[in-house]
């Protein structure tokens, strides 16, 4: 059956040099990630962001043996605050693989890793005051399942009670932990999750705006640092006492962009 698998890196600049890198590493590790073989390729699709230019990915993948296979570039949507300088694919295959068995390949900037299907989006933030409990909102508006955990008993009863979390348990099921707790707590927080829980598809994340401390004492390489974290608490109105969903929406349109990312990444295999 012919499937269809995604993939997206970023390159450092508008360069032949850069688009080649970044495009045949993308392609490669689509096939790998997916067990095809070149024969099984059908076609492929490139897009690129309007800030790249120096030459067709389609040239780049030719270097790597894709020269019998159909290809095709294209110009991606010039969308305001769209991440920039980014490659991305399309590409049919015959797989014996179901749909959601499939492994979609992100790298680069975009972190490298493979995403599954929708219904592995499950989500845990720890600390549910404001910010966790928008964060954990905005999850559940975009179709995750979302648990959560507070030192605060009554705080997590009252999360359960509005709708803010469906649950509190942490399990290896989960594909993104995002530690909402002061930026004191984050690091020995992260490594605790990332000792008890082994999955390697694991993504652990935080929302403090200080990083250089955290990024020294957590080195397991499932955490991420967002450096340009989304969601601010300035977004939220004044008087504000519960969570907010779209708390994010005091970001830049570079950071929305990369927070929508960021939660698609999660989207990984087991």
């Amino acid at each position: 059956m012919v499937r269809g698998l995604r993939g997206a890196s970023t390159c450092d600049a508008n360069s032949a040099k850069e688009i080649t890198e970044v495009t045949q590493e993308l392609l490669l590790a689509m096939l790998k990630e997916n067990a095809i073989d070149h024969d099984d390729v059908v076609s492929v699709l490139f897009t690129t962001t309007s800030d790249l230019n120096a030459m067709f990915p389609a040239t780049a993948a030719r270097g790597i043996g894709f020269g019998d296979v159909p290809l095709l570039c294209a110009s991606e949507i010039n969308v305001p605050g769209a991440m920039p300088l980014t490659v991305r694919v399309l590409m049919h295959a015959y797989t014996e693989r179901p749909r959601d068995q499939l492994r979609h390949v992100y790298l680069r900037t975009l972190r490298p890793c493979v995403m599954t299907s929708p219904t592995s989006r499950r989500a845990h933030v720890v600390g549910l005051g404001l910010i966790g409990s928008s964060v954990a909102l905005a999850l559940r508006d975009a179709g995750w399942t979302v648990t959560g955990s507070d030192l605060d008993r009554p705080t997590v009863d009252a999360a359960l009670r509005t709708g803010v979390i469906d649950g509190v348990e942490l399990s290896d099921d989960h594909r993104l932990v995002v530690v909402a707790t002061p930026a004191s707590a984050v690091a020995e927080t992260a490594n605790a999750i990332l000792r008890e829980f082994t999955n390697e598809a694991l993504v652990v994340t935080d929302v403090a705006g200080v990083k250089s401390a955290i990024v020294h004492d957590v080195s397991d390489p499932r955490f991420l640092a967002v450096t340009r974290w989304p969601v601010r608490s300035y977004g939220a109105p004044r008087g504000t006492r519960g969570p907010v969903p779209r708390l994010h929406v005091g970001a830049d349109a570079h950071e929305r962009h990369y927070a929508r990312d960021l939660w698609r990444l999660a989207w990984r295999a087991a």
